[in-house]
Parts: C-alpha cells; sequence; structure tokens
C-alpha cells in the first residue's frame, strides 16, 4: 500500500481506512496477469466499477462517475467491501 502511496489505483484517491481495500489486478489474470508483481491496491466499489474494462477505460470510467457524484464521491470509493470485519485507519 505505501507503494502506492496510500492510493487507488483506479482513482487516485487516498483510503479513508483498509475497510474499502481490494487488490487490483493490473493485467487481468486470464491474460497472464497471475503475479504478485501485478497487484495495486484499490477501492472496492472502484474495483466493482472496472469490472473486465482495461485499466485506462475504467479509469476513464470512475473519473465521470467521480464527477457525477461530486462530495459524495469520497463515501463512495470508500464504501467497506461487504461481509468482511472492520479493519484500522490507514496511518
Amino acid at each position: 500500500l505505501s507503494r502506492w502511496e496510500n492510493k487507488c489505483i483506479l482513482c487516485g484517491e487516498e483510503f479513508d481506512n483498509l475497510d474499502s481495500l481490494t487488490r487490483e489486478h493490473l493485467i487481468p489474470k486470464s491474460l497472464e496477469g497471475g503475479t504478485k508483481d501485478n497487484l495495486a491496491p484499490s477501492h472496492y466499489n472502484c474495483n466493482q466499477l472496472r469490472g473486465m474494462m482495461s485499466l485506462i477505460d475504467a479509469m476513464v470510467a470512475i473519473d465521470r462517475h467521480k464527477q457525477r457524484l461530486g462530495t459524495l464521491f469520497q463515501s463512495w470509493c470508500n464504501t467497506p467491501v461487504p461481509n468482511r470485519r472492520p479493519q484500522r485507519k490507514v496511518a
């Protein structure tokens, strides 16, 4: 996480806490992207919105979503992963 400066690879926003943190595959596993070096942090909702999109397409889609949500975007992207125990705050 510190390697990425506590920021989501998809939206560029910092994590408020670890409850929304997921691992993002930069290159999909289906395209030989199953290595440890292929992982980056992302918010759960950003990861879900990306789906099967390329990184660039996902970043564009998330930026549009950010513009639509305005001030609500921060709470949207920091929504906790469902069914996960609460984590500690990011230092």
